[in-house]
């Protein structure tokens, strides 16, 4: 396999990231470099970090960059913009709450050099049997847009996006399509950038026979505020870039949605999640893109913190 580079973000989940790190570290034939980025941690993820994994690559930033702007900081040392230097053949985005086999990465490498035409590559997700993504659809038309069919294609097949859990791509693809867009800061990033890939004539590809497992069970509810707050909102932010011509339409469709779910969060007590979907409603109307966590959560104590 050429040279893989493996790219992680961490944000306050010092164990998480930890245990990530000691499977990665453990494999032995793809023996990959590690970069990890700190999005602003309050925690005592760093300290730790250099403790117990000295021999990886971590970058510390001064602010929370949100998973466009933090997987950026990376990947504008790692594919420097003269096409004669670096080194880094391939990059693996993984989530830090997500576990691969370096098997199942070869198997992603091996489908990437089998055609030119592919641009990037992920695993199906699975929890024991079933399916819990199989890539990525429509993110201005879907409300879930993890793909989970009754029956798996048994070969590789192309999808909306590949999911930023786990992605494999040549690194000289972000010279010609360039980095994540960081006005999504969360949730919606991939789904633009496989947008774009796919504008240059590459294929986004779903191999069935690469799995990995995604621990979405760990976020708390601060967390999970968040989230419902970005995958409203960039949903406006999607359709604005490359949906202009249905803008009406479907600006309609997500405001209506958007409605009923923060009138259906108000009814269930669920206060925090109803105000966040509102200002998503409002910010994707208005285009108010970027980094919000602070005016999402007020003074809400995000995982312990303010």
């Amino acid at each position: 396999m050429n040279s893989l580079t493996i790219l992680l973000l961490n944000w306050n989940r010092a164990d998480t990231t930890l245990a990530c790190l000691a499977r990665l570290t453990r494999w032995q034939q793809l023996q990959p470099q590690i970069w990890l980025v700190d999005n602003a941690s309050h925690d005592d993820s760093v300290s730790r970090i250099k403790a117990q994994f000295s021999q990886i690559r971590l970058l510390v930033s001064e602010q929370n960059l949100g998973f466009a702007g933090g997987n950026n900081l990376a990947l504008r040392q790692l594919v420097p913009t003269n096409p004669n230097t670096g080194q880094h053949d391939y990059i693996l985005l993984l989530n830090n709450d997500a576990e691969i086999t370096e098997l199942s990465v070869s198997h992603l490498s091996k489908l990437l050099d089998s055609d030119p035409a592919i641009g990037v590559v992920g695993p199906i997700f699975k929890d024991g049997d079933r399916v819990t993504s199989a890539g990525g659809g429509d993110v201005a038309r879907q409300i879930n847009t993890h793909l989970t069919p009754k029956i798996l294609p048994q070969t590789p097949y192309s999808v909306g996006y590949v999911s930023g859990t786990a992605a494999l791509f040549r690194a000289n693809l972000l010279r010609e399509v360039g980095l994540f867009d960081e006005a999504y800061f969360f949730s919606g990033e991939m789904a633009d950038w496989c947008e774009r890939v796919k504008q240059k004539g590459y294929q986004t590809i779903i191999s069935p026979t690469a799995e990995a497992f995604h621990d979405t069970d760990q976020a708390g509810e601060a967390r999970q505020t968040l989230y419902a707050y970005y995958i409203i909102r960039n949903r406006f932010l999607f359709i604005r870039k490359f949906r202009a011509e249905q803008k009406i339409r479907l600006y309609g469709f997500w405001l209506a949605y958007g409605s009923a779910l923060v009138l259906k969060s108000m009814l269930t007590g669920r206060w925090l999640t109803g105000r966040a979907v509102l200002l998503a409603l409002m910010d994707g109307l208005s285009g108010e893109f970027g980094g919000q966590n602070q005016r999402v959560m007020d003074d809400v104590k995000v995982d312990g913190h303010k």
